[in-house]
This record gives structure tokens, sequence and C-alpha cells, in this order.
């Protein structure tokens, strides 16, 4: 008999210890959280874990010029995803999006995109931002958010609440072989004229129309600076010059450097 006093009364204290401990807890909200995935660099995400490193994308608009075979570039779109940290849900909740300014750069003119709403059973959400060619190409720069005070979610856990675009339209000296205007105009003003920034960045555009690939312009400089021959040939010349003369017809400006240089070629 005594024995089991002994043992009702230890019951009753780890009774008493488990119901302190139990209080002491953080009752669990319920409420989902949003994280926002890491770029792979290839248009695609992945979840990144406690790592908060590709929480970004860069676009250089100096490689769009033979992309998009254009001089005309007025936008590009940029993709953000959010991954749900939590239990799915078996209704449709809101997520809206917010751009703020990053302290030492100018803000991105956006496009941001309406709220939209995480299906049921879904986990990931992507969205697009329409991002507006930075003004004279000076970098710019911002963060996306999660507006989450209209939306139905909180901050996850994992701390990724943040995703930074940076606009840009950098010359890419080593796609010509050269790392200044000195070097270009040294190596090519014999044919192309002075070094230009509107130059070069017409050069990609119109050959591309011609169905000259990046590389392919590239080369067009290897072999001009190197060997003399093989570059910008009279055919090349003859299509550039026929080019910037279908843009000027075509534009209500011809096409001038930033400090109203005309471009033109020899």
């Amino acid at each position: 008999m005594k024995l089991y006093k002994i043992a009702f009364i230890i019951f009753g204290v780890l009774l008493a210890f488990t119901s302190c401990k139990e209080e002491e807890v953080e009752p669990f909200s319920g409420a989902p959280g949003l994280n926002f995935m890491a770029s792979d660099g290839y248009g695609g995400f992945y979840d990144s874990g406690n790592s908060y490193e590709n929480l970004s994308s860069v676009v250089d608009f100096f490689g769009l010029y033979a992309q998009e075979k254009t001089m005309d570039l007025s936008y590009c779109d940029v993709k953000v995803c959010l991954q749900l940290e939590g239990r799915i849900s078996d209704k449709p909740l809101k997520i809206k999006l917010m751009a703020e300014p990053v302290e030492g750069y100018d803000m991105p003119e956006l496009e941001m995109p309406e709220a939209a709403e995480m299906e049921a059973g879904e986990y990931r959400k992507e969205f697009t931002i329409r991002c507006k060619y930075p003004k004279d190409g000076k970098e710019s720069k911002c963060v996306i958010k999660v507006d989450y005070a209209n939306s139905d979610f909180v901050p996850g856990t994992m701390e990724r609440q943040q995703y930074e675009i940076t606009l840009t339209d950098e010359t890419d000296w080593s796609s010509m072989w050269v790392f200044s205007p000195e070097e270009w105009n040294a190596a090519y003003s014999s044919v192309l004229g002075n070094y230009g920034e509107k130059k070069v960045r017409f050069i990609m555009a119109a050959l591309a129309a011609e169905d000259l690939s990046a590389n392919d312009i590239s080369m067009l400089y290897y072999y001009q600076k190197n060997y003399h021959r093989y570059g910008f040939d009279d055919d090349v010349m003859e299509a550039l010059r026929n080019a910037l003369a279908q843009y000027n017809s075509t534009h209500d400006k011809p096409l001038t450097e930033t400090d109203g240089t005309p471009v033109t070629f020899n």
C-alpha cells in the first residue's frame, strides 16, 4: 500500500511537470508561411534551405540587343517564385507583391503583377514582373517582397523574404576582344568609325537581324582585330549601313549617341 502511494505521488509530480512544460510551448498559429525560392540561373527555381544566395536576378540589357534583334528595347520580364511553408491549403489563398528601393541605386520602373491566388493544393506560385529599360542604361536595383498586410500568409521561418532585381546595360568589352574605347578605336575605327555605346549595340542588333548569333558577331571582331580580314568586310559593312538607313527612316529621330553625336560608319 505504501509503495502504491509513493507511485501515485510520483505520477502526480510528473503530470504537473509535463503540464508546466506544455504551457511554455508557443502554440502553433496555423497560418501558412511563404519563402522566396532561389534562381538556378536558367529560368528555374529551387529551395535553397537556409542559404540566402541566388535570391536575385540580374538583367544586363547589353546581351538582349542581339537576342531581340532590335535597338528598341523597352522592357524585360523577370520571374520570381514563392514556396509555401506549412500545410497545403484546401482553399485559394491570396498573395500580393510589393517593390522597395535599394539604398544607393535608382529605383527601376516596374509593372507589378496583380494580386494572385495560390490555388487549393498548390505549394508554389510564380509571378512575372515587367521591368522597364533603365534610364540612360544606368544600373538600377530593387527588392521584391510579399505584401503580407494584403496577403493570406505570414513570413516563412526560412527568412527568405526578399528577392533582388538588378537592371543594367553594361558594355561587354570581352565580347569585342578589347577593354576600353581607346582599344576599340585602335582595332576597329578604320572600318567602323569611332567607338560609341549606341554604335556597338546597333552592330549587334543589326547583324543579329541578318541571322548572325552573338558569338558570330564576336568572331567578326576577333578576325578584324587579329587578321584584318574575314571580319567586317564589304558585305558586313553594307549590311550595317543599310540597317542604319532603315532605322533612321523608320524612327522620328536618327540614331545618336547619348551626347547627340550621330551614329555613322566609315
